[in-house]
């Protein structure tokens, strides 16, 4: 489980357009198979703690890493980069 911590534009700005800034803080599974392919966030907790359904398809992801500075997973897709947290149970 990941929690989205944020979502920049390439350059690393916010995402604040359309529904990005209330997925800021939902829970997530990540189903992910690889650079060249698209990412599903499956949501399981909104960003106020509710149950949610559903998932977000992202665009076609063109490098993801592990960073250990910020203890974060980074998706960067064609049109995005996605800040998630790994939720250790």
């Amino acid at each position: 489980m990941y929690r989205i911590e944020t979502i920049t534009h390439k350059d690393g700005t916010p995402r604040t357009d359309g529904k990005y800034p209330e997925r800021i803080g939902s829970i997530i599974h990540l189903d992910y198979f690889g650079t060249g392919k698209v990412a599903y966030l499956d949501y399981l907790f909104d960003n106020k703690g509710n149950k949610k359904d559903g998932s977000l398809k992202t665009s076609t992801v063109m490098a993801s890493h592990f960073c250990d500075d910020c203890n974060m997973y980074i998706v960067e897709t064609m049109n995005s980069i996605y800040y998630l947290k790994e939720i250790v149970e």
